[in-house]
């Protein structure tokens, strides 16, 4: 695995990514770990502006994943598109809101 290993990017301390040689592809990995509702705003939007960051600068070819934001979306028909039908909960979380705003503006499903 190590030798699969094209590149390794912390950003911080609740961001990185890290970039997988694949047989067809090459798969960029980015690992948030979200802060909470109640942590300050100006960190909330220094995580989601270092994700878009990490995810415009993988290459456009690459399979991108994004992992962890530790987010509980609910079953809300509005994000059925970006969500689907399943969700362990009810509601979704404002947290969360800017997950599914990040992953429909970016073509991704959850």
């Amino acid at each position: 695995m190590v030798g699969n290993i094209i590149g390794f990017k912390p950003a911080s301390d609740r961001l990185c990514s890290i970039r997988l040689r694949g047989k067809f592809f090459n798969i960029s990995f980015i690992n948030v770990h979200a802060p909470t509702e109640d942590a300050d705003e100006n960190a909330k939007e220094a995580i989601y502006d270092g994700l878009e960051t990490n995810y415009d600068e993988a290459p456009k070819h690459d399979i991108k994943i994004v992992l962890d934001f530790n987010s509980k979306i609910g079953k809300e028909p509005a994000f059925r598109p970006t969500i689907g039908k399943e969700s362990l909960h009810e509601e979704t979380t404002i947290n969360c809101i800017r997950l599914v705003d990040f992953a429909s503006g970016k073509g991704m499903s959850i």
